[in-house]
C-alpha cells in the first residue's frame, strides 16, 4: 500500500510542476512619450518612454514617427512581450553601435495628448 501512496504522490507532483504558466502580462496604460533615438544619419528608432523605462513598440503607426527633437506626449495602452530589441547610437564615424536592449511592446491604443 505504501508503494501506491508514493506513486500517487509522485504523479501529482509531476502534474503540478509540469503545468505551464500561460498568464499573459496585463495591459499597462497611462501617460507616456514617443521619443526618438538616432542610430546614425538617416536611421532612427522610435521608442516609448513610460515612467523611467524605455520600450520598443512593434506596431507604432507612421503618425507618431516624426523626426523631431521634442518628445510626443501620448496616452497609451500596451502589452509587454517576451522579446527585446537592440537600440543603437552613432559612433564618431556615424556607424551604428549597440547601446542597450529594451523590451518590445504591442500597442493596444495610443493617442496624442
Amino acid at each position: 500500500m505504501k508503494i501506491y501512496n508514493v506513486k500517487t504522490l509522485l504523479f501529482f507532483l509531476f502534474l503540478i510542476f509540469s503545468c505551464e504558466n500561460n498568464m499573459v502580462d496585463p495591459i499597462r496604460e497611462g501617460t507616456a512619450e514617443v521619443v526618438i533615438s538616432v542610430a546614425s544619419r538617416g536611421f532612427y528608432q522610435f521608442l516609448i518612454k513610460f515612467g523611467d523605462d524605455l520600450y520598443y513598440p512593434e506596431n507604432l503607426t507612421e503618425e507618431f514617427k516624426v523626426v523631431s527633437q521634442e518628445p510626443i506626449p501620448v496616452n497609451i495602452k500596451f502589452q509587454l512581450l517576451d522579446n527585446q530589441e537592440d537600440i543603437f547610437q552613432p559612433a564618431p564615424n556615424d556607424v551604428p553601435v549597440f547601446l542597450i536592449a529594451v523590451p518590445v511592446i504591442r500597442i493596444v491604443s495610443i493617442e496624442k495628448i
